[in-house]
């Protein structure tokens, strides 16, 4: 079940956007691995047409973080990924998170983000 956290302090201690909605791992079966692929991870609204997914997925055999534009092209009002984004493998997930950290520290050494961000 995917739940809305609030600006502040999430329950793990980190600072989310206000709209910021995480997708629950218990939503899938209790199988483990690439039967559970697509596994959307995150939802960060960007603007009133467009969203960030950080999502989990395989593509031939190789497993891959994805963090991609979703917008709605559709008369349905289905968001549809976009060719704004990134794939990188599954590997190299610690490195861009330690990428960010440091893009998050500087960007707080420099005054751009807040304690309430």
């Amino acid at each position: 079940m995917a739940q809305e956290e609030s600006a502040g302090s999430a329950r793990d201690g980190t600072h989310r956007p206000r709209s910021f909605v995480h997708q629950d791992s218990d939503e899938h079966s209790p199988d483990t691995g690439a039967d559970q692929l697509p596994a959307v991870i995150a939802r960060l609204p960007k603007n009133a047409d467009e969203e960030v997914r950080v999502t989990l997925d395989e593509y031939r055999g190789h497993h891959l973080v994805d963090v991609r534009i979703f917008a709605d092209f559709t008369a349905a009002n289905v968001p549809m990924p976009t060719k704004k984004g990134i794939s990188i493998r599954v590997g190299q997930l610690p490195d861009l998170i330690e990428a960010l950290r440091d893009a998050e520290t500087r960007a707080r050494q420099l005054g751009l983000l807040h304690e309430e961000a």
